[in-house]
C-alpha cells in the first residue's frame, strides 16, 4: 500500500508503488478541502463481491473440518488455540489449490493448517501444542481477511503424505460478541497419479530447546 517502506529516492525497483510529490499533494488537497465526493455519473459500477462462505477456485475434492470449534468470549485478550483433525489420508496426493473458510471472521486474526505424521506419542503432543516434531511438518495454508486461498501454477504444488494429521492453529481476537468458530480447509487435488514438476514446500522445525543435561 503507497507509500511504502523504500525510500524512493534510493535505487529502482520493479513494480515501483511510490507515489510522486505531486500524487501525495493531490491526496493532501483533497483531504484537507474535506475528502468531497466526485460526480457519482463517473463511479465505476459497483464490485460484484463474492460470499465469503463459498470456495473461490470450485468445487473441492476434500474438505475437512474442525470437529470442536473454539468459542470466542465477546472480551479478553487474544488466544491461540489449537485442534487435530485427521483427514483420512491413505496415499500421497498433490495439492492443485486450497482454502480455509472460517464461521466467525470477525474474530480471526489469521489461521494456519500445518501437516504432519507424528511418528510418536510424543511428536503427536508436540505436533498439538505447536512446537513442531521431529517428522516432517508442513506448514499447508494460512488465512488472512480477505484471503482466496492459495491456487498453485500448472506444473507446480504442494504434497500432502499419507497418514498426515491437520492441525488447525488460528489466532483469535474478541470482537464484543460472543462467538463460534469452526473453521474447514478445502483441498483440490491434482489426479491420482500426477506428480507436479516444481513441489512448493514451507516446514516448520522444532521450536524448544534444551541444554545437554537434558531439561
Amino acid at each position: 500500500m503507497p507509500p511504502w517502506h523504500i525510500d524512493r529516492t534510493i535505487g529502482e525497483y520493479t513494480a515501483d508503488p511510490s507515489l510522486s510529490d505531486e500524487e501525495i499533494q493531490a491526496i493532501a488537497t483533497w483531504v484537507d478541502s474535506g475528502a468531497p465526493r466526485g460526480n457519482p455519473a463517473d463511479a465505476p459500477p459497483p464490485l460484484d463481491l463474492a460470499s465469503l462462505n463459498e470456495w473461490t477456485h470450485g468445487e473441492p475434492d476434500l474438505v475437512v473440518q474442525m470437529k470442536e470449534g473454539f468459542k470466542i468470549p465477546a472480551e479478553g485478550a487474544d488466544f491461540y488455540p489449537s485442534e487435530i483433525v485427521d483427514p483420512g489420508l491413505t496415499e500421497d496426493r498433490y495439492v492443485k489449490w486450497v482454502q480455509i473458510i472460517p464461521e466467525a471472521y470477525c474474530c480471526v486474526h489469521h489461521s494456519h493448517v500445518y501437516v504432519s505424521v507424528p511418528e510418536t506419542a510424543e511428536d503427536l503432543e508436540s505436533f498439538r501444542l505447536g512446537m513442531g516434531s521431529n517428522t516432517e511438518e508442513i506448514d499447508l495454508i494460512e488465512y488472512a481477511m480477505g484471503s482466496t486461498g492459495q491456487f498453485y501454477p500448472d506444473g507446480t504444488g504442494r504434497k500432502l503424505p499419507a497418514g498426515g494429521l491437520f492441525r488447525f492453529a488460528p489466532h483469535y481476537h474478541p470482537w464484543g460478541e460472543e462467538k463460534i468458530d469452526r473453521q474447514k480447509v478445502g483441498i483440490k487435488f491434482y489426479p491420482k497419479g500426477v506428480v507436479p514438476e516444481l513441489i512448493v514446500t514451507a516446514h516448520r522445525i522444532r521450536t524448544g530447546f534444551g541444554d545437554t543435561t537434558g531439561n
